[in-house]
């Protein structure tokens, strides 16, 4: 887990997986970060859909430049919340999703990509350039080697 010293991303259990490069500043000795991508987890799966957002709104109204860099969620499913947590987040200012097919991953999985890119849709805000053909195809297939993802 990466710390910075930096009071403003001083919030208690939060993990920033980022990719990014590093700068020395010559003339104040201090280090500029280049975020690509920031990564906003909730990795046991246990944040409610409020609590995320609320998490979610302090990094966006406190982390300088936040704006320049590309936000991204991965929700775990523990608590069965993962496709409102990341469904909410993009009511907060996210800009991607990170999800699997029929949910696949640790403990109780991860937020759907079927269910997400659904009710994504659904709402009509957001553009998507998605075949749903083969995004069901996809889920069928994986539910075919895993047995995983099988809705009734």
């Amino acid at each position: 887990m990466e710390r910075s010293n930096h009071k403003d991303l001083e919030i208690a259990s939060l993990r920033f997986s980022t990719r990014r490069y590093c700068e020395r500043s010559i003339r104040n000795d201090n280090w500029v970060l280049f975020y690509f991508t920031i990564s906003i987890p909730d990795s046991l799966g246990l944040a409610s859909p409020e609590d995320f957002s609320q998490l979610l709104q302090i990094i966006f109204n406190r982390v300088p430049n936040i704006d320049k860099t590309v936000v991204s969620v991965h929700c775990h499913d523990d608590l069965g919340m993962a496709v409102d947590n990341s469904l909410i987040a993009l009511s907060c200012g996210v800009r991607q999703i990170e999800c699997a097919i029929n949910g696949l991953g640790a403990g109780k999985g991860n937020a759907d990509f079927r269910k997400v890119v659904t009710e994504v849709l659904k709402q009509g805000n957001y553009q998507i350039d998605i075949d749903t053909l083969l995004m069901s195809k996809a889920a069928e297939f994986i539910f075919q080697i895993t047995g995983i993802g099988k809705e009734k």
